[in-house]
């Protein structure tokens, strides 16, 4: 298994490789680069994953039903947000 991937899985964490410039999120899934900001963030996303992945690391309050995660250039690892229980 990919360092990296391994590392997302058992940190509950984003990683991103910038080799193949993928991110692997907390379930071990791809998200591939969807664009890049002005300010040179670069956004990853992957619909069909996150519909499907149980674990929903998605806001309640996002309309949407899947992940969109954004790394500037030098950052490499995001861990995931706690859900807050009402």
């Amino acid at each position: 298994m990919d360092e990296k991937k391994y590392y997302a899985m058992k940190n509950n964490a984003f990683v991103r490789d910038t080799e193949a410039d993928i991110v692997y999120c907390p379930q071990g899934e791809v998200l591939r680069k969807k664009s890049v900001k002005k300010d040179g963030r670069t956004r990853y996303m992957n619909k069909s994953a996150c519909k499907m992945c149980e674990n929903k690391c998605i806001s309640p309050e996002n309309r949407n039903y899947w992940k969109e995660i954004d790394f500037y250039p030098h950052v490499l690892v995001k861990e995931m947000k706690r859900k807050t229980e009402n």
